[in-house]
């Protein structure tokens, strides 16, 4: 994947762990944070999980946003306070 690819994709993991800090289910992350498929959807939170940006609670159904998580929302918000 190249660097604008990954930038791009940036802001899709930002609305989504934001959607997520309280817990979400897919349907409403879906409904909350962006324009996705449910395959799309799908790849993405394996990503974040896999990243260990979001974890998914079984017994729940839910994706919460973990400590890192959290941490990549703030450096993001650094990033934008800069520009």
């Amino acid at each position: 994947m190249s660097n604008s690819e990954r930038d791009m994709r940036i802001p899709i993991f930002v609305k989504i762990l934001k959607s997520t800090v309280d817990g979400a289910t897919k349907s409403k992350i879906l409904k909350d944070a962006t324009p996705l498929t449910h395959e799309q959807l799908r790849r993405i939170t394996a990503e974040l999980v896999d990243k260990e940006l979001l974890r998914y609670v079984d017994g729940k159904r839910v994706y919460i946003t973990t400590d890192k998580g959290h941490q990549f929302l703030d450096q993001n918000r650094n990033l934008e306070d800069a520009e």
